[in-house]
């Protein structure tokens, strides 16, 4: 069997370009399948309608009424020694329809209170409904 010494090489390049271009690859599929598996609310102010997706499939669409409101509150809680806050903005439609929590922030302090009610009004702008505000 004959054995070119350029061979080395040969597979040498094969070897790091595979070593090169894994991580790129491993990262696209890990970002797609947290894409896919993330259940989220869209917007379409546009249509003025709430879009539920789930695995990358559209599941559910309300439409946004003008009778509807946004409503930010939060809660303080003692966890593990520290004080813990966590604010709230859910989407309130008349009964007997259930609210729907479209934004959660989890362990936030006093100094993000403004920068959620400022999201929160942004997005109620947005909706064209008005905003109830409870955060103490």
């Amino acid at each position: 069997m004959y054995y070119s010494p350029d061979a080395g090489l040969v597979w040498l390049g094969a070897w790091l370009a595979v070593v090169i271009t894994l991580p790129y690859w491993l990262a696209k599929i890990r970002l797609r399948r947290i894409r896919k598996s993330a259940e989220c609310w869209r917007l379409d102010s546009g249509r003025r309608e709430l879009r539920q997706w789930h695995e990358g499939a559209l599941i559910r669409r309300i439409g946004i009424k003008d009778g509807d409101k946004l409503l930010i509150h939060g809660t303080a809680e003692n966890g593990k020694g520290r004080l813990e806050r966590n604010f709230y903005l859910k989407y309130h439609r008349p009964y007997p329809a259930p609210e729907i929590c479209l934004m959660v922030f989890a362990f936030g302090g006093n100094e993000d209170k403004q920068a959620f009610r400022e999201a929160a009004q942004h997005l109620a702008a947005l909706m064209k409904i008005p905003l109830e505000d409870y955060l103490d």
